[in-house]
């Protein structure tokens, strides 16, 4: 979960029941609020952040970049407050939502009653990754390195922009359901 990059999606899940992965290395990410990770304000089912990345220990919850990054708050929990570094340990995949609504969509800029422009992402999507939004039968523009994606045009509150993911499904969100995403929750 670092600033600025899209890493709350699991690639790709194995049905076993979340299986164990042991002995991967993690070390304490000393983020403070300028490093920490940075997600829209919201009701979370996660309360310690963990930052997860493309390590062949982690199995089944890699992500792309870094490795295993335990935050301050998690390290400390986790080790028993052990100085910063690395240890071993154990990871499993209990939920593949971080909040506690599917679906939720976010307006990152805050505007959400802007008619001519819209950047919005679509978060907890069950476990798939976002790859495209259209909006009114226009492609969203991917600007910089989220999960939004801008919109250029007239829009109101009862169009809706439709998510496509990496497995070739969709899901459709009304405008009026996008929540202001300005207002950011930091997790360090």
């Amino acid at each position: 979960m670092h600033k600025g990059k899209v890493n709350h999606v699991v690639q790709h899940v194995q049905d076993d029941g979340g299986q164990t992965q042991n002995n991967v290395l993690a070390t304490r990410h000393g983020a403070t609020e300028m490093g920490a990770c940075e997600l829209p304000r919201g009701v979370y089912t996660v309360n310690l952040p963990v930052a997860l990345g493309n390590i062949d220990l982690l199995g089944y919850l890699k992500f792309d970049g870094g490795g295993l990054d335990l935050y301050g708050s998690t390290w400390d929990l986790a080790t028993n407050r052990k100085p910063p570094g690395e240890t071993k340990c154990s990871v499993k995949l209990t939920n593949l939502n971080m909040l506690k609504s599917s679906f939720q969509c976010f307006h990152s800029t805050g505007e959400t009653d802007n008619s001519y422009y819209r950047n919005v992402g679509s978060f907890n999507t069950n476990g798939k990754l976002v790859v495209g939004a259209k909006f009114k039968g226009v492609n969203g523009a991917h600007r910089g390195n989220n999960g939004y994606w801008a919109f250029d045009g007239y829009g109101a509150d009862n169009d809706q922009v439709i998510f496509h993911f990496q497995d070739g499904s969709n899901h459709a969100l009304f405008l009026r359901d996008c929540k202001d995403g300005s207002n950011k929750q930091t997790w360090s």
